[in-house]
């Protein structure tokens, strides 16, 4: 049976003023969600390939102060221990995690689920179960770049991985559109597992 259509309206315009709201690229909120990503990050890649390479996890180096949305950036820098080579990537949060996160948040508050406990768990574990995909969407990436020969070469993926994980990048990050369907698809199987 299909909710009423005033239900459906009512939910539909909470979801676009919530995610329009979160939308909004605040400097403070960027520069708090980049520093704890940074910092996770560093835990992380901590002492991993400590024989080939130094990662670290920080701000981007020449960010524009009036761009409220460079604030959301990070930058995976990687030297050489060999030659002393940098190598530095930088990752735009707000496109990978933070508007998908956003969009979660949206659904799921503006949903009317709130009665008892079911509103808590879809938000928590389904927060849980999106960031593990966000995760693998800027790990992924990574990993495929190091696996590259040049610039750096610090990963050794066989053929069979290294085609798996392009495919699931291509078909799981790349896409535009994803930043809305992984979330909506976790926040519907949150609903599910939980009624």
């Amino acid at each position: 049976m299909l909710p009423p259509k005033k239900a459906v309206r009512a939910f539909l315009l909470r979801f676009i003023l919530i995610l329009a709201v979160y939308s909004i690229p605040w400097r403070p909120i960027g520069t708090a969600y980049a520093t704890l990503a940074a910092g996770f990050g560093n835990l992380v890649v901590e002492g991993a390939f400590s024989s080939k390479a130094r990662l670290h996890f920080g701000p981007v180096g020449a960010a524009d102060p009036d761009d409220a949305r460079a604030a959301y950036n990070v930058e995976l820098r990687a030297e050489s221990v060999a030659t002393r080579t940098v190598v530095s990537l930088p990752i735009d949060l707000r496109t990978l995690t933070y508007i998908p996160t956003a969009v979660f948040i949206a659904l799921s508050v503006a949903a009317p689920i709130w009665e008892r406990s079911k509103g808590v768990k879809v938000l928590l574990f389904g927060l849980a179960a999106l960031h593990l995909f966000l995760v693998f969407s800027i790990a992924a990436p990574l990993v495929l770049f190091f696996a590259n020969p040049a610039p750096m070469h610090l990963v050794e993926l066989g053929p069979i991985t290294h085609w798996v994980l392009d495919v699931l990048y291509r078909a799981l990050v790349a896409p535009p559109g994803m930043a809305f369907v992984v979330p909506g698809a976790v926040w519907l199987l949150m609903l599910w597992v939980t009624r």
